[in-house]
């Protein structure tokens, strides 16, 4: 009997009411029931300090830890990323509801496509992915695209690829961090795309909606930090069309690496 594929699960969650923690739930059945022959190893990263209090509790494989750190989106995912061990890891958001075989589906086109070791699943009734967004019949959609070709909101990677890239940068609280992931995606050469038949509904800002804070200083701040690390919008847009149009079809990986080299200047 061949043994089944495993998967880590990192899921940030902030559980403050039952309308959330039942949300959690939705996400953890839907990504179980409809992905046979996987075992998900669900690590659930709780930001609410007074959950254990509310007496609400997971299925026996789902972990639930909550940092005593105050809330920072990749630190959190590191956290996560760090308490697993499985192969294959699996980011995402507390507000989604899986389809059927979409995470089998995202294996598969592994198995087709070996050198492509993040893959995105696409949410059927998005606004950036409407219908004929993607050209008929592709299966898979390759690049570096936010909320298309990646979606950060869920993302399956070879838990390999952090040894080339590095952990997620912390010096991003939460805006820009998929803009930063997808730049280390490239300047490592590590392969992206969209598997298009692969179904996940994402429920736009179902907790950010309900958090605390000024996200409006907090995006300005994460704006900055992104181009003081990755250089004007002209100079990104000019370093991608170089790596993915001359650079990478020469296998140039070490010259893409430097291009890219850069890094974070402290931000007051």
């Amino acid at each position: 009997m061949t043994a089944p594929v495993e998967i880590d699960v990192v899921m940030l969650s902030f559980a403050r009411d039952r309308q959330l923690y039942e949300m959690n739930l939705t996400a953890i059945r839907t990504l179980r029931e409809s992905n046979p022959g996987i075992r998900f190893h669900v690590i659930l990263i709780e930001s609410n300090q007074d959950f254990p209090s509310f007496g609400w509790s997971y299925d026996p494989e789902t972990v639930v830890h909550i940092p005593k750190e105050k809330f920072n989106y990749n630190r959190f995912n590191n956290i996560g990323m760090r308490m697993g061990k499985a192969p294959w890891i699996l980011f995402t958001n507390n507000d989604v509801v899986f389809h059927p075989n979409s995470i089998v589906k995202m294996l598969e086109a592994h198995h087709d496509r070996p050198d492509v070791e993040c893959l995105c699943p696409v949410d059927p009734v998005s606004s950036y992915t409407p219908p004929g967004f993607f050209p008929e019949n592709q299966k898979v959609a390759e690049g570096y695209h936010v909320r298309t070709t990646f979606t950060g909101w869920c993302f399956l990677v070879k838990r390999s690829i952090f040894e080339k890239i590095g952990a997620f940068d912390e010096n991003f609280d939460y805006y820009f961090a998929d803009d930063d992931f997808v730049m280390e995606l490239r300047k490592f050469d590590v392969r992206n795309a969209a598997v298009v038949d692969a179904h996940v509904n994402h429920l736009y800002n179902a907790t950010s909606s309900k958090s605390d804070g000024d996200f409006n200083e907090r995006m300005q701040k994460d704006y900055v930090r992104f181009h003081q690390k990755w250089g004007s919008p002209r100079l990104i847009a000019w370093r991608n069309r170089l790596a993915v149009h001359l650079l990478r079809p020469l296998g140039m990986k070490g010259l893409i690496n430097r291009l890219y080299a850069a890094k974070v200047a402290p931000v007051k």
